[in-house]
């Protein structure tokens, strides 16, 4: 009895919700059923700069580790439709820094006499200006630091570019797809006393290489190259500060505040370019990397641009002069070196330095490379400069330079077949942790030709 009347409650509140779902309305006649949308938006899967990069802040995954010049980005492929314009060289008010674009940029460090004041920042027409904004119609490139004609820039401009490869590559497996914004060769010094003063031309890959080597060198004519377009917007914003800042101080300022730097790139010196985004965002999420590497080479006993003010106001008048270029260019490309090397050839210049960093140990040579090393104008004095890493032994690189007709040879000897087999052997001197001897970093003149009675 008691069971039956515990269960009457139970029924009463059974029969009242069933009611109640009765008199609603049945949800599907007034409005439709919610399904889910299966629509296909084409546009999510083109590779483009916009659909890869549309938040303010930069991709979390752009800045590397402290310790690290490689950065890991997923899903990072998207290629730069068409070769980025030259900075302009229009020195009129809309290309120049406001001041809302760098105000409250904070105080170099250790700046010195030369270190710029805040109205400095506030980046004023070129003391050169008539000189940059020359029209004349010279048809070859001399051998100084004269503007280059309007002509001559258009051709410089229009070398067409190699597109992006599939991979990234590296020497470590995990670092594949990775980026470099930023070389950690602890020792690019032990190139200095090679490369000093002999001018010409250069070309390189990397980034902050290109400076150090070009401030040594002196060359009237540079092309850093690389593959990775991100490397290529580095070098964007690398110009844009050479050609905004007149000195060193000023331009560590514009690196310590990436947010004031990217509303610079973005909102005035890059204005008008199609690609002004990917530039500003690229290298407001490295800045602080580059940054601290810089102040790494200024630890070096001799001099660079991030030291010595002449040798900034070098680099900064070859961008005025339209004399740098930056370009995306593959050493395995069917392209771009190529038509440097044919521009170069028809205005009569010769390469003096080809910087490879560690690139050749990613493959072998093959065709392509080859025919590519065979098609520069190289100088009589045109060296290879070229890094190997040696990090288990030493934790740094071997830092070699091979003259172009010993480089030559080997391309054209079958045993020539990578950069292992063409270099000199090493024994680097290990030492104990604990030990207070430096690492052994050695430089090494690779100039052995092949032998005949070995082939």
């Amino acid at each position: 009895m008691a069971s039956n009347f515990c269960r009457f409650p139970v029924l009463v509140i059974c029969f009242a919700i069933i009611a109640f779902a009765c008199s609603t309305p049945n949800a599907s006649a007034d409005q439709p059923e919610k399904t889910k949308d299966t629509t296909v938006d084409n546009t999510t899967n083109v590779p483009s700069i916009a659909s890869t990069m549309t938040n303010d802040k930069p991709h979390d995954k752009t800045t590397a580790p402290k310790d690290s010049t490689s950065v890991k980005v997923v899903d990072d492929k998207r290629t730069i439709n068409a070769p980025l314009p030259p900075p302009s060289h229009d020195v009129t008010a809309q290309k120049m820094a406001s001041a809302s674009d760098l105000e409250g940029l904070p105080n170099a460090e250790n700046a010195n006499a030369n270190a710029s004041s805040d109205t400095d920042l506030v980046a004023m027409p070129h003391q050169d200006t008539q000189d940059v904004t020359s029209t004349t119609t010279a048809k070859s490139i001399s051998d100084d630091l004269s503007p280059l004609s309007d002509e001559i820039r258009a051709q410089l401009h229009s070398i067409p570019w190699d597109v992006e490869p599939e991979v990234l590559n590296a020497v470590e497996k995990e670092n594949e797809g990775g980026h470099f914004p930023w070389s950690d060769e602890k020792r690019p010094d032990k190139f200095y006393d090679s490369i000093r003063g002999i001018g010409g031309t250069y070309i390189g890959v990397g980034t902050d290489q290109a400076y150090v080597y070009i401030g040594w060198q002196r060359p009237t004519l540079a092309f850093a190259v690389d593959y990775d377009p991100w490397i290529v917007c580095i070098h964007y914003g690398y110009m844009a500060l050479f050609d905004t800042c007149n000195d060193i101080a000023c331009f560590k300022k514009m690196l310590n505040d990436k947010t004031g730097t990217y509303k610079f790139l973005y909102n005035t010196y890059y204005a008008d370019h199609p690609n002004r985004k990917q530039i500003a965002k690229i290298f407001r999420a490295n800045a602080h990397g580059i940054l601290r590497r810089l102040n790494r080479i200024a630890q070096l006993d001799v001099p660079t641009f991030v030291t010595d003010h002449e040798t900034y106001l070098y680099i900064q008048k070859l961008v005025r002069s339209g004399r740098l270029v930056t370009m995306q260019a593959n050493l395995l490309g069917q392209t771009a070196l190529k038509a440097i090397s044919q521009l170069l050839k028809d205005h009569g210049r010769t390469v003096t330095t080809f910087y490879t960093s560690n690139a050749e140990q990613y493959w072998g040579y093959n065709k392509a490379f080859k025919a590519n090393m065979r098609a520069i104008p190289w100088a009589e004095n045109g060296i290879l400069m070229r890094t190997i890493a040696t990090k288990l032994a030493n934790e740094d690189y071997t830092y070699r330079i091979m003259p172009h007709r010993v480089f030559l040879a080997w391309l054209d000897d079958p045993r020539g077949s990578n950069v292992y087999k063409i270099s000199q052997s090493y024994v680097i001197q290990t030492r104990p942790p604990d030990s207070p001897e430096p690492p052994d970093i050695p430089f090494i003149l690779d100039d052995r030709m092949p032998s005949k009675q070995n082939r």
